[in-house]
């Protein structure tokens, strides 16, 4: 079964590697998007079952906002008595920003609740990422330059895993890299072109971004309000109106969900605002770290080795220096220093917040390499030698930012992931499949769903039954009856009387 699914990792990568050979600029598109994608294919079919923690809510989040888009929903009916400040329980459930849940959501309701399903949306995100990365490093320096950005982010290890859910917070941080990114981009493109369409995307896409993690997808914003601050000759009222048609649009995007959620869900809302706020002064469920937090984080998103933070810090800082219009730099300056420098402040850290700069930071690294190549390779008199050369040294540093060994392993029955062995995943699953089986299509509540941690979770998923992790009380009996629930409780050790003499109470071995 590996072998067919390294075929897409095979043909992707051909695709991919393959692009430069193209004069044409579209087919240059075309082969890093479905190479990318075949790539992105290949990581999110590695793993058949929902990954703990992030990927295993979002999911069950986006199979019930099927049945209705403006009521997010942790359980489809509230049983038993719930925490509304207990994420992890909860009925309601505004923990995250619901855009990127909305692309999932429609992902499953088109394919059916299916692990593929889930990550697709991250996939398609991903593939246009190398496109951005392409033509934002077209915009900095030239197409040779975008291209090879493109490649080296279309084979880094971490943005795919984050792909394939194996990450926290997965696909919220795909889809966050993906708008800002994208708002980034039309802020250089309006920068240098002047034309509103941009304008226009830019507000666009910060809105949607806004709708998956927040305020921080104001930063562009940020890095246009500096650009401007250093650019001569500029019409500032002019300059002010186009930031308020854009900053406009974004409010339109975003505003009407903050004021709905608030409007219907006071409680959970009010609560979710306080609780985002504390991110800044308190390490949330223990997600702490020091002010090299991210600096270490260089080796996980870059490559390993202790040498890693400091190349990628030394090709950074040389690809800046390199770009030639002025306020480009500025914005591409100021977008990686606020976001390193803001979440290094914030009490609590996770490794993935810093990856939205990662589309930028691989474009300087990649302008390092060229501008390194061209000089190594400067005194090479035949065409053919030097472009096979250059062919050979991007594919070495493709296949280095991929790290497929390493890929193999995090995948492999010898890893586990938050504590869990990969066969305890298989086997929860597998018991998910026959607990289906056995019940049918009658309307159960099923508890002691303990296999794993908050396994309760993807068995709601992959079912269509409620699902707790205790065992149930007389009193949770007596609801889930009095609600119209029948009782079913996974077995794996004696179960209290009242439950073995309750006959109306199916009990299930494992």
């Amino acid at each position: 079964m590996l072998s067919a699914k390294i075929m897409l990792l095979v043909l992707g990568s051909l695709l991919l590697l393959t692009s430069a050979a193209y004069k044409n600029n579209k087919l240059v598109l075309l082969s890093l998007f479905a190479g990318s994608f075949l790539v992105g294919c290949f990581f999110a079919l590695l793993d058949p079952y929902l990954i703990l923690w992030d990927e295993q809510f979002h999911a069950l989040v986006a199979k019930h906002l099927t049945e209705n888009p403006f009521k997010p929903m942790l359980y489809k009916d509230a049983v038993l008595a719930y925490d509304y400040k207990n994420w992890t329980t909860n009925y309601v459930w505004l923990h995250k920003q619901p855009l990127f849940l909305w692309q999932m959501a429609l992902s499953i309701k088109l394919f059916g609740c299916t692990e593929f399903a889930v990550r697709l949306p991250s996939i398609i995100m991903h593939a246009l990422l190398s496109l951005m990365v392409y033509k934002t490093g077209t915009l900095l320096f030239n197409k040779r330059i975008g291209l090879l950005g493109a490649l080296l982010f279309s084979f880094a290890k971490y943005p795919l895993e984050l792909v394939c859910g194996k990450y926290g917070t997965d696909h919220n941080d795909v889809a966050f890299m993906f708008y800002v990114t994208a708002s980034l981009w039309a802020l250089l493109e309006y920068k240098q072109t002047k034309n509103n369409k941009w304008l226009y995307l830019m507000g666009l896409f910060s809105g949607c971004a806004i709708l998956v993690k927040w305020l921080v997808g104001l930063i562009c914003f940020l890095c246009w309000a500096t650009a401007t601050f250093f650019e001569k000759g500029i019409d500032l009222k002019k300059e002010l109106w186009a930031v308020a048609k854009a900053l406009g649009i974004t409010t339109l995007i975003a505003l009407p969900w903050q004021l709905y959620i608030l409007h219907t869900f006071p409680l959970e809302s009010v609560h979710e605002l306080g609780y985002n706020s504390q991110h800044m002064f308190t390490s949330v469920e223990s997600h702490a770290g020091d002010a090299l937090f991210y600096w270490n984080a260089l080796n996980k998103y870059y490559g390993e080795g202790d040498l890693v933070p400091y190349l990628v810090l030394i090709a950074v800082v040389f690809g800046l220096y390199k770009i030639q219009r002025r306020e480009a730099r500025v914005i591409v300056i100021t977008f990686i220093a606020a976001v390193y420098l803001f979440y290094s402040i914030a009490a609590t850290k996770m490794t993935s917040y810093c990856i939205i700069c990662a589309p930028f930071i691989f474009i300087c690294i990649a302008a390092s390499i060229q501008f390194l190549l061209d000089y190594l390779l400067a005194k090479i008199k035949s065409l053919v030698v030097e472009r096979s050369v250059r062919w050979l040294v991007v594919t070495l540093l493709c296949f280095l930012f991929l790290n497929y060994n390493e890929v193999i392993f995090e995948h492999s029955v010898q890893k586990q992931h938050t504590g869990i062995a990969r066969e305890t995943d298989l086997y929860a699953r597998d018991v998910i499949k026959d607990v289906s089986k056995k019940l049918g299509n009658n309307k159960y509540v099923v508890f002691n769903v303990d296999i794993t941690p908050f396994g309760y979770i993807p068995f709601m998923f992959y079912t269509n039954y409620i699902a707790y992790a205790i065992i149930p009380t007389i009193e949770n009996c007596e609801t889930a009856k009095s609600k119209g629930y029948k009782i079913a409780v996974l077995k794996n050790k004696p179960l209290p009387d009242y439950i073995e003499k309750d006959s109306s109470i199916i009990k299930l071995n494992y």
